[in-house]
């Protein structure tokens, strides 16, 4: 904003760079695919996806003097109080009624918070009651767009809360005798001593009646647990109040895949998916004894007796043209956007490669498993974990230095990272903007 006047660039795929005529504006804010700005007239948003609705300002702002955004929800203050709009999944749209005199909004994915006088207020995935005692709060701010951390700043010091704020992130935890683990946006679980044990913004808490617990898988909101009775999930697909249905005909289940808001398994019948459908998650191609899948919300593979196969979004065509010279794949995976294998060759990508995400580079030794993010490409080999693709991207790899070359179990959730290794579950965060 230089001299009143608003300007915006760069991607504009839901037009959240056309600026609308705008009166004297105070302030401008873009997150996600949407932009906001507050001028003389009031609140204008424009972009953004129409499944959040951040740019449906409501009508009966009166007087709004400020306003805050996530990717997905945009709240204001005016004479009546807090207003919120967009995205409501987890109730981050409804303030609560006890507001005294808000002063200053901070937003994140999935939760908002308020400074009034009484300190500070949180709804959504924020829940106040883990907001710790403050003395005389005087700023509240959030780094991110989504999935990000609320901060707070008092006479004593600033307090983080939300994302997996429980999680002290970097600091190994002890555990008797872990055996799998997975990572969320904002939540993990591990299986430790027969037992499950979560930690983050909680979902509901998780089941207790396990026998032999074997995988553990977690979403966007939502986990799943494999044990030797067949799958167990809890969360929902949106928030707690959607009850996860897991099909009764699964037979004999015995690998578990979970991803944002899908899940499958493998079992004697093949591969068996359910959740959300919206980008054709659930239409699985004819497979030949699968038996190894890899799942995102807008593209899905699998790796069976024939080789790879992808399907879900026809807007990422690219990732369903699977290289016809795969021989004998032993690994694959998707983020939507592009997807990587490993064959008796070495590793091979496809599909979008605007950041170089599919540029394999020579000198992969013995590589294992791959990890792919939205522009970045990861593989773990005998030197331990190699990226390449766009290292100026949203993913901070910086923790690659303290993780150990041949972890023992190593999951991403897209935005934290979690291992195990000798006895030890350890997460980072990964992403720098959440």
């Amino acid at each position: 904003m230089v001299n009143n006047k608003v300007g915006c660039w760069g991607g504009n795929y839901y037009g959240q760079t056309d600026v609308p005529p705008l009166v004297n504006p105070q302030k401008i804010q873009a997150r996600g695919n949407a932009t906001c700005a507050l001028d003389d007239k009031g609140i204008h948003c424009w972009g953004g996806e129409s499944y959040y609705g951040q740019a449906n300002v409501p009508n009966d702002l009166v007087n709004p003097s400020s306003f805050d955004m996530s990717g997905s929800h945009v709240c204001a203050i005016d004479d009546s109080g807090v207003k919120c709009w967009g995205e409501n999944f987890h109730g981050e749209s409804e303030p609560p009624i006890y507001l005294v005199n808000p002063s200053e909004l901070s937003l994140t994915g999935g939760g908002s918070c308020v400074l009034d006088d009484n300190g500070v207020q949180c709804w959504g995935t924020i829940e106040t009651n883990f907001i710790p005692i403050l003395s005389n709060p005087r700023a509240i701010y959030t780094s991110s767009s989504y999935h990000g951390q609320v901060c707070v700043i008092d006479d004593n010091n600033v307090h983080c809360l939300g994302g997996i704020a429980s999680i002290v992130l970097g600091q190994p935890v002890e555990l008797a005798d872990p055996t799998d683990i997975a990572s969320g946006s904002d939540y993990f679980c591990v299986i430790d001593n027969q037992e499950v044990k979560c930690s983050g913004n909680k979902l509901n808490e998780p089941p207790t009646n396990l026998d032999q617990p074997l995988s553990v898988g977690v979403g966007e909101h939502h986990a799943c647990i494999l044990d030797s009775s067949g799958v167990q999930c809890w969360g929902g697909w949106r928030d707690n109040s959607v009850t996860i249905q897991v099909p009764s005909n699964l037979s004999s289940p015995r690998k578990l895949f979970v991803t944002g808001r899908n899940s499958c398994v493998i079992d004697d019948d093949g591969l068996k998916c359910w959740g959300n459908n919206e980008f054709g998650q659930l239409n699985v191609p004819s497979l030949i004894n699968p038996s190894l899948a890899s799942l995102s919300r807008m593209a899905s593979c699998a790796l069976d007796d024939t080789g790879v196969h992808c399907w879900g979004d026809s807007r990422y065509s690219s990732v369903m043209n699977v290289p016809a010279d795969l021989l004998n794949p032993i690994d694959v995976a998707t983020n939507g956007s592009h997807a990587c294998a490993i064959d008796v060759q070495g590793v091979k990508c496809w599909g979008n490669n605007y950041r170089g995400q599919t540029n394999v580079p020579t000198g992969l030794l013995n590589p294992k498993k791959l990890y792919l993010f939205s522009s970045q490409s990861c593989v773990l080999d005998d030197n331990g974990m190699q990226c390449w693709g766009d290292t100026s991207d949203n993913v901070d790899l910086r923790f690659l230095d303290e993780l150990p070359k041949k972890p023992q179990v190593l999951d991403f959730g897209g935005i934290h990272a979690c291992s195990i290794n000798n006895s030890k579950a350890q997460c980072w965060k990964v992403h720098r903007y959440y």
